[in-house]
């Protein structure tokens, strides 16, 4: 018997269900309970290709958040990226108004957009740095 009476199956369990593990594992389960409720709610949300539509658009998510951590753990912070990236979106979707003809017109509109911003902040951070040098 293990000091203060607890049992050492009960100690190895509570030392694999951390504090984060268990987040982890609620998040999981929200996850499956919303795509649960969908399937439910709408027909074929469930089906392989609309499962593959959901995970490619959420690729793209998901690769620029791995570029946000990239920045914010090599010293830097921009908060403007998730802005930029669903204000691209946005331009995007209205610029094309869903023909495959205006796509190309609207990627240019969408990489302007973020050029500009791009170009404002670095002249923004600029004009911060000459102000605290002189």
């Amino acid at each position: 018997m293990s000091v203060g009476g607890s049992t050492g199956s009960g100690t190895r369990a509570r030392d694999l269900l951390t504090v984060d593990r268990r987040r982890i594992l609620v998040t999981f389960g929200a996850a499956i309970l919303v795509f649960l409720v969908g399937a439910f709610l709408h027909p074929g949300f469930a089906s392989a290709a609309s499962v593959k539509a959901i995970l490619v658009i959420a690729s793209f998510v998901g690769l620029v958040a791995a570029g946000q951590t990239f920045v914010l753990l090599v010293g830097g912070i921009d908060l403007s990226i998730p802005w930029v990236l669903n204000a691209a979106g946005v331009l995007f979707a209205t610029a094309s108004l869903g023909r495959d003809s205006r796509a190309a017109y609207a990627l240019l509109l969408a990489l302007g957009l973020g050029a500009l911003v791009d170009w404002s902040t670095v002249s923004a951070s600029r004009i911060s740095l000459s102000r605290l040098s002189s």
